[in-house]
């Protein structure tokens, strides 16, 4: 009989989970598979993996575009540990309730410059 496979421990020893529904602007997105994303939650620039498949679909195919400013209402859980004396954590969005576009930026408009008008 053939021994259970091994899965590699998802937790630290003393480790609290918390998750909580927040705002998050989208600093950098990466659609690199498994790369995380840098988001800002207004106070704090932090990497997040998202795990919400429905989201992870929806980049891929190009239903969802990303522009400056982009707000993502989420489900972000936050795990934190000590390793020695260091308190280490790690963020994950769980569930992506709503892609909010930034604000549009208005165009510049440039003058032209006619040569011909002017010595």
């Amino acid at each position: 009989m053939a021994a259970p496979p091994l899965e590699a421990p998802t937790e630290h020893e003393g480790e609290t989970v918390n998750v909580i529904d927040t705002r998050l602007v989208i600093v950098a997105p990466s659609f690199q598979e498994g790369n995380k994303w840098r988001v800002s939650d207004g106070s704090r620039t932090i990497f997040v993996s998202i795990e919400d498949p429905n989201f992870i679909r929806a980049v891929q195919t190009g239903a969802e575009a990303f522009r400056k400013g982009d707000l993502l209402h989420v489900q972000l859980q936050t795990r934190q540990w000590l390793e020695g004396t260091e308190l280490k954590a790690e963020f994950s969005i769980l569930k992506v309730y709503r892609h909010e576009p930034g604000p549009e930026q208005q165009k510049l408009q440039l003058s032209s410059y006619d040569e011909t008008d002017g010595e």
